[in-house]
């Protein structure tokens, strides 16, 4: 009949790293129901505690618990590994567990490894029984409670990491999504500026005409030199483009009127230009002038260039029909 034998049991124990810990009776209650439960491992009884689980001189076939002892049940056991038990050179025995509680293997400590011939099988019926000693050592083990803490602090990091990692791609999303914008504010600002200058380029031209315009009114210049002045401020303006601002615009334009101002008048307050034939009436010729650049700006509008004598020639013809 084959026969439990003690390999373990409640109580302070010191492992092989110098720690300790109280085992208790649902502590060996695990550790017997993971290696009964589970068909892949068999756990071989071996001398001492070698790190490759052999040589092998039996296996353990089942594990139970009583009265707060963790009992084993062998098989296969080495002719001359018995002997040796039967002898008494293996009283200490240890078991080593991995780190889920599943028994590694069973130590048996006390003497040197019997010298084994045929390594016929033999079960333990074959020996007497004997009074056994239980583990002093118990190297590789951690509690179930020790490991289902891991186990719990492991799938809680790894759940902050799954966050921390969503935090990071809605942290990317928002970051594409405000450079996107800032570009979108960029191009924004940038139409604006190019607007607020051509408006105010476009207010300091109309200023421009003005002051022109009033000085043929006034008859300080004539309209010959107005369309000279035109020019000039034109091909200045003209130069230079891509470095040219528009503070340094109206420095020019300040430049210009300054010139004009300081011309000296050289028209009466009334001209009366005869026409060809002998019914032509006089007319105003600064009213001709305005009219004329009017005509010219018309004109450019419609992508036709004309000179401004060309223009006061057809103004002149116009006043002629209308007089």
């Amino acid at each position: 009949m084959e026969e439990y034998f003690e390999i373990f049991r409640t109580g302070l124990h010191t492992d092989s790293a110098g720690h300790e810990k109280d085992w208790t009776e649902a502590d060996l209650n695990t550790i017997a129901a993971r290696y009964n439960e589970q068909k892949e491992h068999e756990a071989p009884l071996v001398i001492g505690h070698p790190e490759t689980n052999h040589p092998a001189y039996g296996w353990v076939e089942s594990l139970k618990v009583e009265g707060g002892k963790l009992l084993a049940k062998a098989a296969q056991i080495v002719p001359e590994f018995a002997e040796a038990i039967k002898n008494g050179l293996f009283k200490k025995r240890s078991i080593s567990l991995y780190q889920d509680l599943l028994l590694r293997h069973v130590g048996f400590l006390g003497a040197v490894p019997p010298a084994v011939k045929g390594l016929k099988d033999m079960t333990f019926s074959d020996m007497d029984k004997c009074t056994l000693i239980e583990t002093a050592t118990i190297p590789e083990v951690i509690s179930f409670a020790e490991y289902e803490k891991v186990k719990t602090s492991l799938a809680a990091t790894e759940l902050k990491a799954a966050e921390l990692t969503e935090k990071l791609k809605l942290s990317e999303s928002k970051f594409a999504s405000l450079t996107e914008r800032h570009a979108e504010i960029i191009n924004s600002q940038q139409s604006l500026q190019k607007k607020f200058a051509e408006f105010r380029q476009s207010t300091a031209d109309r200023e421009f005409k003005s002051f022109m315009d009033a000085k043929m009114a006034a008859r300080a210049i004539t309209p010959a030199q107005a369309e000279m002045v035109y020019q000039f401020k034109k091909d200045l303006e003209g130069s230079e483009t891509e470095n040219l601002n528009f503070e340094e615009t109206t420095k020019r334009t300040d430049f210009l009127k300054n010139f004009v101002e300081t011309l000296p008048r050289i028209l009466p307050d009334h001209v009366d230009i005869p026409g060809t034939e002998p019914d032509t009436k006089a007319f105003d010729p600064f009213a001709v002038a305005l009219k004329a650049r009017d005509f010219v700006e018309t004109e450019r509008k419609k992508g036709i260039f004309i000179s401004f004598t060309q223009a006061v020639d057809n103004v002149k013809a116009l006043f002629q029909k209308l007089t």
